[in-house]
C-alpha cells in the first residue's frame, strides 16, 4: 500500500474514532464524508455522514452545499440536491459556487432555462472571475438560448481568466465553426487548445473534421484522426468521423467500413454510424439485408431522422420489395420535413414503377412542384409518367423542357425521339 493510502486510511480511522467518542461531532461527520466521497468512493456512507452534519448543524452552508453535490453527482436526486443548494444559498446568499451549481442543476437536469439563466448571471455578478461559470454560461447560451454573440463573449472571458484551459478554446472553436462559419478562427482555437493539451482526443477530432470539410488538407486531417484514435482507441465518434472522411473524401471504402463497424460495436445506438454503414452497404457492397437491419437500428435510436427514413424507404422499394413498409417510411419522412420535395418525388417513383399507381404518383409529383417549381427531378419524372402511363405527349414535352432547362443531366435522345415521332 502506498504511503498516501496509509495516510488516508489513518485519517479515516481518526475521524471514526472521534465519532465513537462523540457521535454528535458535526465537524467530524463533515470531514469524514468528504474523505469517503473523494478518496474512498464510498458514496452511501459519505451521504450518511454529510446528512448527519446538516442535521447537527442546519446553518452550515458548506454541509448543505456538499450534500447537494453528492446527491446530484452520485445519486441523481436532483430535486433534493436543489433543496440543499437553496438552503446553502439562504445561509450564504453571495456564494458564487452555490449559485453556479444551482445554474448547472437547472440547466442540465431540471430543464428550467429561465431559472438557469438567472443563476448563471447571479453567479457571474457575484464573482466575475469565475472562469467555470463564464464557460458553462456560454455553453448554455449557445446550446439552449441560441444567443451566439453573448456566448462568444463569455467564452472569451473564460479564456482570458483561465488561458491554460484547453476546453475553453475548444468550445470557442466549436462556436466559431458551427454558428459563425469563421473557419480560420475555429482552426486557430483548436490548434491553440492542442498547444495547451495535446492529449484530448475530442479536440483532435474537431480539428480533423474542420480541416477535412473546409481546408481540404486531407493528410493533416488524417493525422489528427489517427492521433485521436491512438489516444482513445474506443472513442466511437473518432471512428465514425474518420470513416466519413475515408468514404466521401478519399473513396477508401473498405477502411471506412471497418471504422464504421468499430463505431457501431463501441456504441450500438450510434444512429449516424448505423445509418452511414447502411448507406455504404447499400450503395457499394449490395448487402441489402444487412443494410436493412442497420437502418432499423438507426431509426430505433433516432426515429425522426429524415435521411434515414427516406433512404430506408428507397432500399425497401428498390431491393427488398417491401412496398408497404417503404410507404410507411416515405410518409414518415414527409411528416418530418413536409416542405422537402425530394420525399414526394421519391415516393412517386415507387408509385409509378413498383405499385403501378400513376394517379397517386401524379398527385405527389404535382405537390413536389408546388413546394419547389424548379425541382428538376420532379419535372423529369412527370415527363416519364405522361409518356408511359397517362398518354399526354404535350405535357410530357413541357416537363421535359423544364427539367433540361434546370439541369442538362436530364437531356435524353430517346425521349426527344419520342417527341419527334409525335410531331412535337
Amino acid at each position: 500500500m502506498k504511503s498516501q493510502d496509509w495516510e488516508l486510511q489513518l485519517e479515516r480511522q481518526r475521524y471514526e474514532q472521534e465519532l465513537l467518542m462523540d457521535p454528535r461531532n458535526a465537524e467530524a461527520h463533515f470531514d469524514l464524508a468528504a474523505l469517503l466521497e473523494d478518496h474512498f468512493k464510498e458514496y452511501d456512507l459519505a451521504r450518511k455522514h454529510i446528512e448527519a452534519a446538516t442535521e447537527l448543524e442546519p446553518d452550515n452552508d458548506a454541509a448543505h452545499f456538499n450534500l447537494g453535490l453528492l446527491l446530484t453527482s452520485h445519486f441523481a436526486e436532483h430535486t433534493l440536491a436543489r433543496t440543499h443548494f437553496e438552503k446553502a444559498l439562504a445561509i450564504a446568499p453571495d456564494d458564487s459556487m452555490t449559485l453556479y451549481q444551482l445554474a448547472l442543476l437547472h440547466d442540465d437536469h431540471l430543464n428550467d432555462e429561465n431559472i438557469a439563466n438567472t443563476y448563471y448571471e447571479r453567479a457571474i455578478d457575484t464573482d466575475p472571475f469565475n472562469a467555470l461559470a463564464h464557460a458553462s454560461y456560454a455553453t448554455f447560451l449557445s446550446n439552449k438560448a441560441h444567443n451566439y454573440d453573448k456566448a462568444s463573449i463569455h467564452y472569451q472571458f473564460a479564456m482570458d481568466l483561465d488561458p491554460e484551459d484547453a476546453d475553453h478554446l475548444n468550445n470557442m472553436g466549436l462556436l466559431m465553426q458551427h454558428q459563425f462559419g469563421n473557419y480560420e478562427r475555429a482552426r486557430q482555437c483548436y490548434e491553440q487548445a492542442l498547444e495547451k493539451d495535446d492529449t484530448i482526443a475530442d479536440i483532435h477530432v474537431n480539428l480533423a473534421n474542420l480541416i477535412d470539410a473546409h481546408f481540404s488538407e486531407l493528410d493533416l486531417a488524417e493525422h489528427h484522426y489517427l492521433e485521436a484514435l491512438r489516444l482513445e482507441p474506443e472513442l466511437a465518434r473518432a471512428h465514425y468521423d474518420y470513416a466519413v472522411m475515408l468514404s466521401y473524401s478519399q473513396n477508401r471504402l473498405n477502411e471506412a467500413r471497418s471504422h464504421l463497424e468499430t463505431a457501431v460495436s463501441l456504441q450500438n445506438d450510434h444512429a449516424s454510424a448505423l445509418r452511414e454503414l447502411a448507406i455504404l452497404l447499400t450503395e457499394h457492397y449490395k448487402e441489402h439485408e444487412e443494410a436493412r437491419g442497420l437502418f432499423e437500428r438507426s431509426l430505433k435510436a433516432e426515429p425522426d431522422n429524415y435521411e434515414a427514413n427516406l433512404l430506408f424507404a428507397n432500399l425497401l422499394d428498390d431491393h427488398v420489395k417491401d412496398y408497404e413498409k417503404a410507404m410507411h417510411h416515405y410518409v414518415r419522412a414527409m411528416a418530418i420535413e413536409p416542405g422537402n420535395p425530394n420525399t414526394f418525388c421519391e415516393c412517386a417513383v415507387m408509385q409509378m414503377q413498383s405499385l403501378k399507381q400513376p394517379y397517386k404518383a401524379l398527385s405527389n409529383l404535382k405537390h413536389a412542384l408546388e413546394l419547389d417549381p424548379d425541382h428538376a427531378e420532379s419535372h423529369a419524372r412527370l415527363c416519364s409518367l405522361y409518356i408511359t402511363a397517362l398518354n399526354d405527349i404535350s405535357l410530357a414535352k413541357f416537363h421535359y423542357e423544364k427539367a433540361v432547362a434546370l439541369d442538362e443531366h436530364y437531356k435524353d435522345p430517346l425521349t426527344e425521339q419520342i417527341f419527334k415521332e409525335a410531331g412535337l
